[in-house]
Order: structure tokens, then sequence, then C-alpha cells
């Protein structure tokens, strides 16, 4: 505990501007929910949230803007729902295609970190950084490779997503119900496409109404082209209509979204690039530096203050990296 102490002691200065740079951090992120916006916002809401000022607002519209409405809150509903499970490790496994269980994550997840802690504490000869660095790894490395592998499969799905919404807009045009459609895209359609309608048309199978069985779709997949699905087809169950022409538009705008974010990719690129290349050079001069003289790298890990001086270098690379990729990172 006292060479703790000291240690925080003697490099004080370095501790303080970390500290000041996560505080920086803190602040830039969350800063929209700060100042006197965040009263007026909530009084805002409160009132247009009104159940009596919605219905003489659907009073007043025609009866396809009221449908778009009903179809606009219906969306903002099923969001709401799925950012509160969002957090939960299963749906995470489960979003990400895993054949894993919870406890399997929570097992791995401390293996890893274990075997982390390991290697940085044969490294560094320092107890206290390579419990950190195995807390650090063991918590984000399986859920970065999740998250990774969920993004990539809701990529394909979206993707596909078009050609599918397709079949169901010639089927229902020509007399076809659409349950007929959906079974389809389950049978023809690529992955992961193909697994999540064959779930569909087995719930609907079991007597659940086509709208329930797509509003657990958007819950598997919780992106805005599901949800819009959902709804649409749920609103329109219900208030009847032809289903043809929002699924016609929905398919419309996601190839439309899809040539956007082609050409959003290629005027970004260059900043992934400089952070692809920015980001590992520091540790690529490490490695090359303790090949050729190592008595000049060592103490960086041996020594208090040269710990310190990594810890911090590391936190800023970080930063700068995130922000790099950030900023090139353009929400459609």
């Amino acid at each position: 505990m006292a060479s703790t102490i000291e240690f925080f002691a003697n490099n004080s200065l370095a501790f303080l501007l970390c500290l000041a740079a996560a505080g920086v951090i803190f602040f830039l992120q969350f800063q929209p929910t700060f100042g006197a916006e965040t009263p007026a916002s909530r009084r805002l809401k409160t009132l247009t949230k009104n159940a009596a000022i919605q219905t003489k607002k659907r009073q007043r519209l025609s009866a396809t803007e009221r449908r778009r409405q009903l179809i606009a809150d219906g969306v903002k509903q099923l969001e709401a729902d799925q950012q509160q499970r969002s957090s939960d490790i299963s749906v995470l496994i489960e979003q990400a295609g895993l054949p894993w269980t919870t406890k399997q994550f929570h097992l791995s997840s401390i293996v890893i970190g274990a075997l982390a802690a390991i290697s940085v504490l044969i490294l560094s000869k320092n107890i206290f950084v390579a419990a950190i660095a195995g807390a650090v790894i063991g918590y984000f490395a399986l859920r970065v490779y999740a998250n990774r592998r969920r993004a990539k499969r809701f990529a394909s799905f979206i993707d596909e997503l078009p050609n599918a919404l397709d079949i169901v807009v010639r089927g229902t045009m020509v007399g076809q119900h659409p349950n007929a459609c959906f079974r389809t895209i389950a049978r023809d359609a690529k992955e992961p496409l193909r697994t999540e309608f064959a779930i569909v048309c087995d719930a609907q199978s079991v007597g659940r109404p086509l709208s329930e069985a797509l509003v657990n779709l958007a819950a598997r997949i919780p992106c805005a082209e599901t949800n819009f699905l959902a709804i649409a087809v749920t609103v329109t169950s219900a208030h009847g209509g032809s289903l043809a022409e929002p699924i016609r538009n929905l398919s419309a705008t996601l190839r439309d979204r899809k040539a956007m974010r082609g050409e959003i990719a290629a005027l970004s690129m260059e900043g992934k690039v400089s952070a692809a290349i920015i980001c590992p050079l520091p540790i690529f001069f490490i490695g090359l530096v303790y090949i050729v003289s190592p008595e000049f790298i060592v103490p960086l890990f041996t020594t208090n203050t040269g710990i310190m001086v990594a810890v911090a270098s590391s936190l800023w690379m970080a930063i700068g990296g995130f922000l790099m990729i950030k900023m090139s990172n353009v929400t459609i």
C-alpha cells in the first residue's frame, strides 16, 4: 500500500494530466446533456407526449398522414424498448449469432484477463500494472469481438434486406399472402436473412400473428430498417391498407442509403487509413528499439516513471485514434 501511494506521489503531475484528459473527454462526450437546455427539452417532451394533444393532432391529419404518424410513433417506442435491452450480455450474444451461453462468455473473459495479467506481469514485473491490464483486457476483449460480429451480421442482413422486401412487394401485388412471401425468403435468401425469417415463419406456424413475429425480428436485429418493417406491418394489420406501398418505399430507401453509404465511405477513407497507420506506429518503434537497443526501452516498463509515461502516452494515443475514427464515421 505504501509503495502504491509513493508511486502516485512521485508521478502526481502525470497522473493529474491523465485525469484532466479523461475529464475533458467525458465532458465533450456528454456535453449536450448539460446546461439549461435539459429542463426545456424535458418540458417539451412532457407536453408533446400528452395523449389528448396527440389525439387532436391525428384527427386533423389525412388517412395517409395518420398512418405515417402511427408508424413513426411505433418506431420510436420500439427503439426505446430495444435501448433498455442493449446492455444485456445474453442479448449481445444472441444478436452476434455466437453459440455461447452467458456463463461461457464470463468464464472466457476471466481466462483471457488472467492470461493477459500474467503476460504483462512477466514483461513489466509490476503487479499493479498487470492487474489493471488483466481487468481491462478481460472485460473488453470478448465484448469488442462480439460487437464486431454483431455489426458485421447486421450489415449483412441490411445489405440483403432490399432483395427480400422486393419479393414481398411483388408477391402481395399479384395477390400472394405475405406469409408465403416470407416462407420464400426463409428458403432462398442468404444468411443471416434466411435464419431470421425462418424464425418468423416458425412463429407464424405456431399461431403467432405476423406483426408479433416481425416485432421479435426487430428485437433480434435492432436497426431502423427492421423497426420500420415491423411497425409498418403492425399498422397495416390493425388499420387495413396495402402492405406493398410501405415495403416498396422501405426497399427504395435502403438502396439509396446503401449508395450514399458507399460514397461516404470513399470520402472518409483517408481519415480511417491515417488512424490505422498512425496508431500502431509507437508499438512498432518500441519493438524495434527493444530489438536493437533493449537498454533504452526497458526502463519504460521497469521503472515507476517509465510506466506512468507509457500509460499516459497510451491513453493519449487511444484518445487520438478514437477521435480520428469518430470523425470519419458518418451515420446516415
